[in-house]
């Protein structure tokens, strides 16, 4: 994670030219395609350790004729529209309404009897798992040899861009995407072929991209106790 600080001038003269991309705040799920055509749907890990999921988003069940054999990564949201609707549904059943976005899209996702509510899901990807290409050549792939919807990607910035233009545009993403879908801050990415292999990783995270955080809202709290234990 980098603030608006010179922790992103460090991180933008390491990974630049760089793309911003939306950051969801949902659960994280990675498409395997099978032989069959198929594709199995997993909460993480690589298909064998990972929550292999027991019901997916209907449209994307079944014979998907899936290309390649390129497992794709992305992120399983409610929208902030479907997640009202299903609210007042609830309220119109006479049961307690979810209150919380992200752990409501968790529950209908990971629920073992099909939800209702699963095709009010919506999976937006971004990630090409094990292919080293620029994200613009992922976002295509996705787009054109994949049923699923690719996320939104900026344009290029060339090393010269100023840190404040970034943030800008980074704002200027967060409050655009965010009005109808969950964020958790912006992803500023490399554009270079062959950055994993560059850059590394960690056991939790890749080195060629850094999360922004352009937005937070702010609360003041009062300490009235502490109880030592």
């Amino acid at each position: 994670k980098a603030g608006e600080t010179d922790e992103l001038h460090k991180w933008r003269e390491k990974l630049s030219p760089v793309v911003l991309e939306p950051k969801y705040d949902g659960l994280t799920v990675v498409a395997y395609p099978q032989r069959d055509g198929s594709y199995k749907f997993v909460t993480r890990g690589s298909g064998t350790d990972g929550e292999v999921l027991p019901n997916f988003i209907h449209r994307y069940e079944g014979n998907m004729m899936a290309k390649g054999t390129y497992a794709i990564r992305g992120e399983v949201v409610l929208t902030k529209a479907a997640f009202k609707s299903i609210q007042e549904d609830q309220k119109a059943r006479g049961e307690e309404p979810f209150k919380n976005i992200r752990n409501a899209a968790a529950g209908i996702l990971r629920s073992k009897e099909r939800s209702p509510y699963i095709d009010k899901l919506t999976y937006i990807c971004y990630d090409v798992v094990g292919w080293d290409v620029s994200e613009k050549e992922k976002l295509a792939y996705i787009i054109y040899d994949t049923p699923f919807t690719a996320t939104k990607c900026s344009d290029d910035y060339v090393i010269d861009t100023p840190d404040d233009y970034i943030w800008e545009q980074a704002k200027k993403m967060f409050e655009l995407v965010g009005e109808g879908l969950p964020l958790d801050g912006i992803v500023m990415k490399t554009q270079k072929a062959g950055s994993l292999a560059e850059l590394g990783s960690t056991g939790h995270h890749p080195n060629n991209a850094v999360a922004l955080k352009p937005s937070r809202t702010l609360f003041k709290t009062t300490v009235r106790s502490i109880e030592f234990s």
